[in-house]
């Protein structure tokens, strides 16, 4: 009795390297392959810094950038001092 989606996003192919993702082309990996080099999190924030309707680009070196930009927010966070919500 609901709607399914009220909104449908659709990004483009996800590249790697520059070169569209492909079996054919040899350059196919999958999450666990990913998740062997990097963690979860940083996986994570790389394709929240990525706009939705831009394609993913999957380099080691932007996984990397991703990496130490999301420790640098850590490192800046840490070095706050909690809110008082009282």
């Amino acid at each position: 009795g609901y709607d399914f989606a009220r909104y449908w996003l659709h990004n483009g192919f996800l590249n790697v390297d520059g070169e569209k993702m492909s079996k054919s082309l040899g350059n196919f990996f999958t999450i666990r392959d990913v998740l062997q080099k990097f963690d979860g999190e940083t996986l994570r924030f790389f394709m929240l810094r990525t706009h939705y309707r831009r394609p993913f680009n999957f380099s080691d070196s932007h996984l990397e950038d991703a990496r130490t930009a999301l420790t640098r927010l850590y490192t800046a966070l840490d070095a706050v001092a909690p809110a008082d919500v009282s």
